[in-house]
């Protein structure tokens, strides 16, 4: 009664707004791992991968380094989570079939070392109180990219109602630096291979903000010469958790440029649908990704955008349209050489041979014509090279002995 004293009054304070700020570029840690045991995988295996099918699955306990933008949630607002983004967390598989999967998450910042599996119909007790559940967003669900997995990580608090923190994320057997093109472009490009959460201020299970679901198209174009990447996610369509109806969203410019294999870059929206649910035609964001597969097949990357009230967060993945074409038939070249000095030898004598006996071999210079079927491969494809079988290829001795052999190769 003493605050109404001198007949005026005062009004109780106003809480403090709830703010949804932007989210922070992915990242593997702040010291990215560089071995395998501690998730750094490379494409280096044949036939190791998550297209699920027999003997192809990764070995159960290989860890994958996590390339996430993790968010915090507290009473006052939606944030960057920077101490879990600045630690590496890894996924190592347990188990992966067409029929079950599971996963250990490790996330250090927050003490969480908990056995999980995508879309488990219920979410997982942590030991420390809580819950944690995953969700999986690689295109298609586990397999539907051979080399990358895509998902986010959520914990909630006792209630299991709450969410607290969250992280999405990529991982995946990353291309060997050395296989990485150097020129030559390539695309890549998927129906549906775009997703992610759009966080808007009211009520929801992230405190005082609500979650929708993101989806769309991506194309990606690299140029391997320039090291620049450009394209863009459209068709992109908001919907509820468990609904079917959809609004527009925003479509988003992808820019940035290729260091070893991986890229980096900015976002920006480019259309803005008139709803509640679009960001503002101003925002901006982030994108971290990477190439995946023995030869750059696959892309996958985070991407991040907020126009100061709403903020965005997700992932894309495709694959390049490479074509493996059937090789062509050897030939000796399009006019076979008719003469010993071209490459056309004949056993006329008992020797000269190949057995490597005393006074056996072909003398220095001597050249041979190669009966050979070549191939070529580029960005796009493996195919035959129809001009190196088209000119007669040669091997000429320069030295041939039981110990050392060296020959003059020239195509």
């Amino acid at each position: 009664m003493a605050a109404c004293a001198g007949g005026g009054g005062s009004s109780a304070p106003s809480p403090p707004a709830f703010l949804i700020g932007a989210l922070a570029a992915a990242t593997t840690g702040a010291t990215p791992p560089t071995t395998a045991s501690g998730g750094f995988q490379q494409a280096t295996q044949p036939g190791v991968n998550f297209t699920l099918a027999a003997g192809s699955t990764p070995a159960a306990g290989t860890a994958f380094a996590l390339t996430q933008s993790a968010l915090q949630v507290t009473t006052t607002g939606l944030s960057a989570d920077t101490a879990t983004n600045a630690a590496t967390a890894t996924l190592s598989l347990l188990n992966l079939s067409s029929s079950a999967n599971s996963f250990e998450l490790k996330l250090p910042s927050l003490g969480v070392d908990a056995d999980l599996s995508f879309g488990a119909a219920t979410d997982t007790a942590l030991a420390g109180g809580g819950y944690a559940s995953l969700n999986d967003l690689t295109p298609g669900g586990i397999g539907g990219l051979d080399y990358a997995i895509m998902g986010e990580w959520l914990l909630k608090d006792a209630s299991d109602a709450n969410v607290t923190h969250a992280g999405v994320f990529l991982a995946g057997y990353q291309t060997p630096v050395a296989n990485m093109p150097t020129s030559g472009t390539a695309t890549y490009s998927l129906n549906s291979g775009a997703a992610g959460e759009l966080f808007l201020p009211k009520p929801g299970s992230f405190g005082q903000a609500s979650q929708l679901n993101l989806a769309g198209d991506v194309s990606l174009t690299a140029n391997f010469g320039t090291g620049a990447i450009s394209g863009a996610l459209t068709n992109m369509v908001a919907s509820a958790p468990g609904s079917t109806t959809t609004t527009p969203w925003n479509s988003v410019s992808l820019n940035g440029s290729i260091s070893g294999d991986t890229f980096s870059g900015a976002t920006a929206a480019t259309t803005a649908p008139s709803n509640a649910d679009a960001l503002a035609s101003s925002a901006t964001g982030s994108l971290s990704g990477g190439f995946y597969g023995p030869w750059a097949d696959e892309v996958g990357a985070v991407w991040t955008l907020s126009d100061g009230a709403k903020s965005a967060v997700g992932v894309f993945g495709a694959a390049t349209s490479f074509t493996v074409s059937p090789p062509a038939a050897a030939t000796t070249g399009a006019t076979p050489p008719t003469t010993a000095t071209g490459g056309f030898q004949q056993a006329t004598q008992a020797s000269p041979n190949f057995t490597l006996a005393s006074g056996s071999i072909p003398a220095a210079g001597t050249a041979f014509a190669l009966t050979q079927s070549a191939l070529q491969v580029t960005t796009t494809g493996l195919s035959a090279d129809a001009a190196t079988n088209a000119a007669t290829a040669t091997l000429s001795l320069v030295n041939l002995s039981s110990s050392a052999t060296s020959f003059e190769l020239k195509l």
